[in-house]
Parts: C-alpha cells; sequence; structure tokens
C-alpha cells in the first residue's frame, strides 16, 4: 500500500496553484523622512492632492499606485486603485489589470510606488532632497501568502 501528503503531490512542492492567492493590500499611509515641514519650498513635494488646510497631503479617490513583490520580475507589478469613501476612510483595489497573484509559499517584502506610471517631474531632483515627486513604500517584514492585511507606509 502507497500513501503520500497531499503538498508531496503539489506539483512544483513550494509553488502555489495560479491565481488562487491575491495580494490584498488593508491600508497605505503618507508620511516623509525630511526634517522639515513637507510643504515647505525646499522639501520634496508629492503629486498626492494637498489638504484643504494645506499642512499635509492627502490620498484622492482614484489615484493609483504600483505594486509588486520583492524578487518578482517588474512586469509581474500591478495597478491598484485608491478608493476614498466620504467619511475618508481608505481603500486599495487592484485595477483593471487584476491583482498580483502569489507565485510560491516564500516570504517577501511588497513594495509600491506612486505614481504608478512612473513618470516623475526630474526638474526638481535635488542631490539632499533625493527624487522630488516620487513616493516609495515598502512592508516593514517580510510577508507571505496567508496575509490578508498589508500595510504600506509611503514615503518622499
Amino acid at each position: 500500500m502507497l500513501t503520500s501528503c497531499t503538498q508531496d503531490d503539489e506539483p512544483g512542492g513550494d509553488i502555489l496553484p495560479e491565481g488562487k492567492y491575491p495580494l490584498q493590500i488593508s491600508g497605505i499611509t503618507l508620511g516623509a523622512e525630511v526634517s522639515e515641514q513637507l510643504w515647505s519650498a525646499d522639501a520634496p513635494q508629492t503629486r498626492v492632492s494637498e489638504s484643504k488646510d494645506r499642512n499635509s497631503s492627502v490620498w484622492q479617490d482614484g489615484d493609483r499606485i504600483r505594486v509588486g513583490i520583492k524578487g518578482y520580475a517588474d512586469n509581474d507589478s500591478r495597478i491598484y486603485e485608491i478608493q476614498v469613501s466620504d467619511n475618508k476612510e481608505i481603500t486599495v483595489s487592484p485595477s483593471t489589470d487584476g491583482p498580483i497573484y502569489w507565485k510560491d509559499k516564500q516570504t517577501s517584502k511588497v513594495r509600491a510606488r506612486y505614481p504608478a506610471d512612473g513618470n516623475v517631474d526630474l526638474s526638481k531632483q535635488t542631490k539632499s532632497n533625493g527624487l522630488a515627486y516620487a513616493l516609495y513604500a515598502e512592508t516593514e517584514n517580510d510577508v507571505d501568502y496567508n496575509m490578508t492585511d498589508i500595510n504600506l507606509p509611503f514615503k518622499c
């Protein structure tokens, strides 16, 4: 009599079935790692909209970010769209090109950038301030396909 474990029957061992494990983003935040206020003339400015009190940046309904999993090819990244409800609750959903799917059971960091198309105005780039108009996020720790809540803290 022969027996085997179900994971032994899975082709490729560590490979997940195609399309079964989409990356889900539970939250995004905006922050800056500069010593000055973000909205001052010398600090990097984002393309993200400014709040009504002009003291901070805010996400707008329909803003788009490009999300990828570290170690995956760039063409495996996908665009996710931000929805902002009337009560300012933020959700992030895959855009028309669909979500990213985990390919295997390995842990990795999730990265995102804004603007999603990667087009930035390089005329405001300075040596001390870095790349102006670009935001970048990466999960603090490695995550895997079992994680249902992934937070992306965006920074200049």
